[in-house]
């Protein structure tokens, strides 16, 4: 079979900050304060939305809904 000739990798660079540890710990401590700082990406977008009804309107229109036979139960 044919030989692999390795391609030479480019000569390494070390990484070099440009801020101190306390910087980026002062960065961090300012993003959680600020409700900036994503744990998971469950927490991105987050919206509530508020009901223009009271609970008390919902479970009125659930036991009607009941009462006409409108609404599906499955036991799957």
């Amino acid at each position: 079979g044919a030989a692999m000739a390795e391609a030479q990798y480019p000569a390494e660079t070390r990484f070099v900050s440009t801020k101190t540890r306390a910087d980026v710990v002062a960065e961090l401590q300012q993003a959680r304060a600020n409700g900036q700082l994503l744990v998971s990406d469950r927490d991105q977008d987050v919206k509530v939305v508020a009901s223009g009804k009271s609970r008390d309107e919902v479970r009125a229109e659930l036991v009607q809904a009941r009462a006409n036979g409108e609404l599906a139960i499955s036991n799957q």
